[in-house]
């Protein structure tokens, strides 16, 4: 692999606003060797690295990856305008955050596309990377450019630039894929060969070179329909057991400022409410919690990371999820925890906000809030509210 350290040093962190943003030196980082790992990924955010940094999936499926043998995980994001224009001026290519590997000699390439206005950007880190823009036009030195993320459930559009689209969560059927590479490259196989048994045997693969669109006359989709008798008539959104998705424990913490700077805990996935314009509520079914003893035995070693990272940008210690409901007995029982302290009472730097609320739905959990905003508004020390 071709390591660009040096070209980073020199050509790149001297011009760029926020050099600290492209450094990869995050607390906690732990990709292994690019250069001995059997197989190479790199999870691709296409969005600035402040959104990216803070984004939990790609934290869950990064320690994910770094667990498995043999397999170095690391981390890209999109350049900003004017890092971009910089990269392109002095012939920096897009790397990997943690290796500084060129981003084009990784085996696979995972893009996270989590809202439609990033779609533009995949394209961007692509043609950073020196990777071919479609797929069709990818050679076997390429990478494997695979998507995920809430816009796979609808991946047609972006179907000419990608190999793989994983739908659903991605732990299972990322990690899956990640050993499928990982036999192809030592019996040989090519690449032809690897997205043929990707779509033949995970269940969650939509292969686009293997199935055929068929549109309306007002130009929507239709039917897809597959080019192969052996493979799949319909594609499985992935849902993962809670208790199978890794709790993260001690997070990237960056150098720099991040979109969220706290550390996230994963309460639940899918919503109850299942309001009609809500993609949680309608696409994330059926409804997993994390069991409220795993929350308290997961926050108390979060507790233990934050004061270990607290100066080293961490600024608040967050037990969240994107949309949540917790029960009264619940909420008695997290009251009566350890984990009370993380909610109402961790007190932090004066200068920092009193409070951080993420959007969640709380039953029965007014008085706790009440309490704790009263307190925090009370107190001569700043605290932190974490929800």
């Amino acid at each position: 692999m071709r390591i660009l350290r040096d070209s980073i040093l020199t050509d790149l962190l001297p011009y760029v606003p926020h050099p600290a943003e492209y450094s990869g030196l995050e607390h906690n980082r732990r990709c292994g060797d690019v250069r001995a790992a059997d197989v190479t990924v790199a999870l691709a955010f296409p969005d600035a690295y402040p959104v990216g940094v803070s984004h939990l999936g790609t934290q869950i499926l990064y320690t994910l990856l770094n667990a498995m043998e043999g397999v170095a995980c690391d981390r890209t994001y999109c350049p900003t305008p004017q890092a971009e224009r910089v990269m392109r001026e002095r012939g920096v290519p897009l790397f990997g955050w943690e290796s500084r590997a060129h981003l084009g000699d990784f085996d696979v390439i995972g893009v996270s596309l989590s809202y439609e206005m990033v779609l533009t950007n995949m394209l961007t880190m692509l043609d950073l990377a020196g990777v071919p823009l479609r797929a069709a036009e990818r050679s076997g030195d390429d990478p494997i450019i695979v998507v995920g993320g809430t816009q796979a459930d609808a991946p047609e559009v972006m179907a000419d630039f990608t190999d793989i689209v994983l739908v659903g969560d991605g732990e299972a059927s990322l990690a899956a894929l990640v050993s499928l590479v990982r036999r192809a490259k030592r019996d040989g196989a090519g690449r032809e060969a690897v997205l043929l048994e990707a779509a033949r045997t995970i269940p969650e693969a939509y292969v686009p070179s293997l199935w055929v669109p068929r549109y309306r006359d007002d130009g929507t989709l239709a039917s897809l329909a597959p080019v192969r008798d052996d493979l799949p008539r319909t594609i499985r959104r992935g849902h993962v057991p809670l208790d199978e998705s890794p709790a993260i424990t001690h997070p990237l913490v960056p150098a720099t400022a991040g979109v969220f700077d706290r550390i996230s805990l994963e309460i639940m996935r899918g919503c109850p409410h299942g309001c009609r314009f809500c993609h949680a509520g309608a696409t994330r079914k059926p409804i997993r919690r994390r069991s409220v003893d795993d929350l308290i035995d997961t926050a108390g070693t979060l507790c233990n990371a934050a004061r270990a990272v607290m100066d080293n940008g961490a600024r608040s210690v967050v037990a969240c999820a994107t949309h949540g409901v917790l029960s009264g007995p619940a909420v008695q029982r997290i009251q009566e925890s350890p984990l009370s302290e993380v909610v109402v009472t961790n007190s932090i730097r004066p200068s920092e906000e009193a409070a951080a609320c993420n959007k969640i739905r709380f039953l029965s959990i007014a008085k706790l809030l009440a309490e704790a905003i009263r307190r925090i508004h009370n107190s001569d020390s700043v605290s932190s509210l974490f929800v």
